[in-house]
């Protein structure tokens, strides 16, 4: 995909997502999920063009992650713990997943360390406030164990 093309898609992303941040502020929630949702199918489609993405200095990965946080902190709002829960998943997944594929880039693949450190931080904090901490806490630590060693 050529650079305008997404540089345009970035720009819609912050667009959305800027609108769906002020609906949040005035409480509108579920309008600022549809922003919020419009925001994270950008951020899906930036993600299928990651090494162009990273050629032209567009944060897709950081893009995703705040699309996730976004959505999760929106349907948390609205009382639906289990979608707030998969989308905090769903982001710390991606990371892994971007860090099973960059293993032999260093620079890259701390920085994808730093970025799965502050979203399992995340998570951990989202299922205390939720009380799930000690059924869904546990299947972190495979992926803490892989990427981070002790957390």
């Amino acid at each position: 995909m050529s650079e305008f093309c997404l540089k345009h898609i970035e720009e819609a992303w912050k667009v959305k997502t800027n609108l769906a941040n002020k609906l949040f502020d005035k409480g509108c929630f579920d309008q600022a999920l549809t922003g919020y949702t419009e925001s994270l199918a950008r951020a899906e489609v930036l993600n299928q063009h990651r090494e162009s993405c990273k050629s032209y200095g567009i944060p897709f990965v950081q893009v995703f992650i705040i699309s996730c946080n976004n959505l999760s902190n929106t349907y948390s709002e609205l009382g639906l713990y289990q979608e707030a829960d998969r989308m905090l998943k769903r982001s710390i997944c991606y990371i892994a997943h971007l860090l099973s594929l960059k293993k032999k880039k260093l620079d890259e693949y701390i920085e994808l360390q730093k970025e799965l450190g502050r979203a399992i931080l995340y998570y951990k904090e989202f299922l205390k406030h939720s009380g799930k901490v000690k059924i869904e806490a546990l299947w972190l630590d495979d992926i803490v164990q892989e990427y981070l060693g002790k957390m």
